[in-house]
């Protein structure tokens, strides 16, 4: 596409005196506009929307707004991104090949197994996956609601990763001329950037993606070519929708409160005491009596003139005597009502904290009502979600996985075709523990299951994390030296 030919962004801001700025989904917390019926209209996911909630890019890009603003500017909602990637991406997920069961022995399959795993050795560690790249994936699709990332073939079969943003992917502006540039005979659909066949759009066949602001360099990347992991919307949706936004407004409300509390009661404690005079004080005797007792007097400017303002200082140990009739009465160093808009605020937080099934700690900060031995015990709500979002983050990483090994297979990397690979070898990927393990009772189960034949030495290494092979090795060099 020429130079001058410009592609408008669906999602560019138009300038208007429109007056205030108006949430689009303020509807859906009046309970009076009938929100079931309107939630029932047939055609709400045609397309691949999401509808009402995402109509359209600007609606995706509104939500997506929402997570990345509160992702940079609420404790919570950093508190929340942290805690959910340490938990189940942790310092990284463990990823290795294995003979499948049924897999003859011989050389060949051994060749395949050892080519395989420095295949995927070779490409985590070219990509800064292990802990690096692999939780900033799994960050931005809690912020944003999805990620992209481009696999771009390099040289000797190698695959580099370039993360695309997802406003970058949006529909192109001449969708007709791209079909036959494509040779696309079937109607498509090119909603959300995303390219599919009119009548299915789940099937995915590649994404139109633009680099610049211009819209004049832009690509056409096929689906075997882009890792798309999207969350919070049915397989039928075309694209992912923001952790927050379900919890915009409490974590936004929660906020608010707290900043006008934590406001209120430093300007409060500001005030040391106050003065009760005497009835019948005239001005001029009050006057008299700050100009006697101030240690200096301050000169400042304010936008009505100079107004003067006297500071007194007491030592300490300091002792007033004071006339008949004047009273010094404490300062409002707190409210009566700071507690209950304290304890508003957490719960607040905890409804925030239901999205993701987090205990209270890890949103709120507070601890004082949990206890970490329970929360992060095997079948404890927070360790069920997590551990069921590892194997969804396992399930996408090991597609990713497939393709950088078919990849490897064309190039001749190995010593066999692709289809021969995949018959022959499987990609184990296990997440990092979420629950709070008894390694001791684990052992002596592990124990009695080896004890009665049901469980094999290596499963046993694998299941305490040992390298069955190596250890044998080590204690086969041990009895040779003695």
């Amino acid at each position: 596409m020429s130079e001058n030919d410009q592609i408008p962004l669906p999602h560019a801001t138009l300038s208007e005196a429109w007056g205030d700025v108006v949430d689009p989904w303020e509807w859906i917390d009046d309970a009076a506009f009938g929100l079931a019926p309107s939630l029932a209209l047939f055609g709400g996911k045609e397309d691949g929307a999401q509808r009402p909630i995402v109509r359209d890019e600007n609606d995706l890009a509104a939500i997506r707004h929402v997570g990345r603003w509160l992702a940079e500017t609420s404790p919570a909602a950093i508190g929340v991104l942290k805690n959910l990637t340490n938990y189940i991406v942790g310092s990284g997920f463990s990823y290795k090949a294995a003979l499948r069961d049924e897999a003859p022995s011989g050389t060949l399959a051994n060749q395949l197994l050892a080519a395989v795993q420095r295949v995927i050795a070779e490409f985590l560690e070219h990509n800064d996956w292990p802990g690096d790249l692999e939780r900033e994936v799994f960050l931005r699709s809690r912020r944003d609601g999805e990620y992209f990332l481009a696999l771009y073939p390099a040289a000797n079969g190698r695959v580099q990763l370039r993360v695309i943003e997802p406003e970058q992917v949006t529909v192109p502006h001449d969708p007709r001329s791209l079909e036959e540039w494509l040779g696309v005979a079937t109607p498509s659909s090119w909603s959300f950037g995303v390219h599919t066949d009119e009548a299915d759009v789940q099937t995915v066949h590649g994404y139109h993606v633009v680099w610049n602001s211009r819209g004049t360099d832009w690509d056409y990347l096929p689906a075997a070519l882009v890792e798309h992991v999207k969350l919070n919307v049915d397989r039928n949706v075309k694209r992912g929708v923001s952790d927050f936004f379900a919890v915009r407004n409490h974590l936004e409300d929660a906020e608010r409160l707290l900043r006008n509390t934590r406001q209120g009661a430093a300007v409060q404690a500001a005030i040391a005491f106050v003065r009760e005079h005497a009835p019948g004080a005239s001005p001029g005797q009050i006057e008299s009596m700050q100009q006697t007792l101030a240690s200096r007097t301050v000169t400042e400017m304010s936008p009505t003139g100079p107004r003067t303002r006297r500071v007194q200082r007491y030592a300490p140990g300091t002792i007033l005597d004071i006339s008949r009739g004047l009273q010094y009465k404490p300062g409002p160093l707190g409210s009566a009502h700071a507690p209950n808009f304290l304890a508003i605020e957490q719960a607040v937080l905890r409804m925030a904290g239901v999205r993701w099934c987090l205990p209270e700690h890890m949103i709120s900060g507070d601890a004082s009502n949990n206890n970490r031995a329970s929360i992060l015990e095997a079948g404890a709500p927070f360790v069920k979600n997590a551990q069921a979002e590892q194997q969804f983050y396992a399930r996408r990483w090991r597609r990713m996985l497939w393709n950088v090994i078919e990849h490897a297979a064309r190039a001749g990397r190995f010593p066999a075709d692709f289809a021969t690979v995949r018959d022959l070898i499987e990609l184990c990927i296990e997440p990092p523990e979420v629950a709070a393990r008894d390694r001791l009772g684990e052992t002596r189960r592990y124990q009695l299951l080896f004890d009665a034949g049901l469980l094999s030495p290596q499963t046993w290494a694998a299941k305490e994390g040992l390298d069955f092979d190596r250890e044998t090795a080590h204690q086969s060099m041990k009895r040779e030296n003695e």
